[in-house]
């Protein structure tokens, strides 16, 4: 059960040249440049949830966030927090 990421890399790479399949999720994964951005013919679509963070801090004796203070800031948050959907088309 327990092993490394090496050691079952190996015993993969033992059947690449037999399976179609798992030779193009392999170049897929370890060939990363072979995508580009394509939303008409896209292979895979990846949503990435944001990490915008909208930090506290004191106002004197008042507890809050830079986007009460700051309204660019405030536009920028609101802008960062929407999922960013990527579209992936693989070149080989």
């Amino acid at each position: 059960m327990y092993t490394t990421d090496q050691e079952v890399l190996d015993k993969i790479a033992i059947y690449l040249f037999k399976d179609v399949e798992l030779k193009k999720w392999h170049e897929q994964v370890h060939h990363q440049d072979r995508f580009v951005g394509n939303f008409d013919g896209y292979e895979g679509k990846v949503i990435c949830k944001s990490r915008a963070i909208d930090p506290l801090f004191f106002d004197g004796a008042e507890i809050k966030r830079i986007s009460e203070i700051q309204s660019d800031w405030k536009s920028r948050i609101l802008e960062e927090v929407k999922p960013k959907t990527y579209y992936l088309h693989y070149i080989a």
